[in-house]
């Protein structure tokens, strides 16, 4: 269905990201709106602000929901302005281009404290720079977590989200365009 959506062009909705988003077939999931997936797993907000003309743009969506940022943390050399700058550079460059961007929280591990306080601060920081730039930011952990944790009977492996976690992340986005048309 995707291929489908490619070939006729004009998606509605660009799912952009790291493994999350790659993991997703947002195209079954979204099936209520135009929407594709440009996920790959491993990739920093970095490289993902340097893939964002080609992988995105090229498909002038309406909207590009933004999920990235844990590979950063990852990262030895790890700065939490840089990711917010990446994404600024994002929210920017797709508003420049008549594209509404939609970032979104980032997601805590199952049973990682050290990791999850860093998510904590890290979607403060996203949420003020939506604020800012008269973004929208979606909450997405609030709903896949409990007590500072990815909830376990969501998860796969600590870290990705199985099907029903998904389920529930898709039904948060179909609620958001709900309200937008």
């Amino acid at each position: 269905m995707q291929k489908l959506i490619l070939v006729t062009g004009d998606p509605e909705v660009v799912m952009f990201g790291d493994s999350h988003t790659a993991n997703a077939d947002w195209t079954y999931l979204l099936r209520g709106s135009r929407a594709i997936g440009t996920g790959y797993p491993g990739f920093t907000s970095g490289q993902l602000k340097n893939m964002l003309m080609t992988k995105v743009l090229k498909y002038m969506p309406q909207y590009c929901f933004i999920q990235c940022g844990g590979n950063d943390i990852n990262n030895g050399c790890f700065e939490r302005d840089s990711l917010i700058k990446n994404v600024s550079v994002m929210i920017d460059t797709l508003k420049a281009h008549s594209v509404r961007p939609v970032v979104q929280s980032l997601f805590y591990r199952f049973g990682d404290r050290d990791y999850n306080h860093e998510i904590d601060t890290l979607n403060t920081l996203l949420q003020d720079l939506a604020f800012e730039k008269s973004t929208i930011f979606l909450d997405i952990n609030s709903f896949l977590s409990d007590s500072m944790s990815l909830k376990q009977s969501l998860n796969i492996d600590g870290k990705h989200l199985n099907k029903e976690g998904y389920d529930i992340w898709a039904g948060q986005i179909i609620k958001f365009l709900s309200t937008m048309d």
